[in-house]
Parts: structure tokens; C-alpha cells; sequence
């Protein structure tokens, strides 16, 4: 029964990852404007589009706190100097 327990919450674990990756979760702060949701792709590439630049703010339901782009996960995605995608 543990095992049955512990197999069913680990698929409900992935499947809530599919689910956040899929869903509009994410906003940008940009001039004070707010803007969202949208998905984790979509905020790829309007970072790889440079329409969200390291200094604008990134937030979604799970943190406290707006954050710098450059300050998270998603800074791996500003193109370098340079560099035209």
C-alpha cells in the first residue's frame, strides 16, 4: 500500500511539473508595467528577443517576491553582448 502511496505521488509530481511547464504561470515587470501570464517558453524567447532584459523582474505564483531576470534560473537565456539570436 506504501508503494502504491508513494507511486501515485510521484506521478502526481510530474504530472504537476508538466502542468506548470505547460501552463501560463510567469509575468514581467517592464517600465512598471506589468505583463502575463505566460508560459516558461514564451519567457525564453521574449528574453532571447531581448523584449525582457536582465534588469526587468520576473515573477510567478510561487515566489514571494518579483526577482531580477539576471538574478534567475532563466538569466542562462540573455543572449551575450554581441550575440544576435
Amino acid at each position: 500500500l506504501l508503494l502504491q502511496r508513494l507511486h501515485h505521488q510521484h506521478h502526481k509530481e510530474v504530472v504537476m511539473s508538466e502542468y506548470i511547464v505547460n501552463d501560463k504561470t510567469w509575468y514581467y515587470l517592464k517600465n512598471n508595467q506589468k505583463e502575463g501570464p505566460f508560459t516558461e517558453l514564451e519567457i525564453i524567447k521574449l528574453i532571447k528577443y531581448q523584449i525582457i532584459e536582465p534588469g526587468d523582474s520576473i515573477w510567478m505564483l510561487d515566489l514571494k517576491n518579483w526577482i531580477l531576470l539576471e538574478n534567475s534560473l532563466f538569466s542562462v537565456y540573455i543572449p551575450k553582448e554581441g550575440e544576435n539570436s
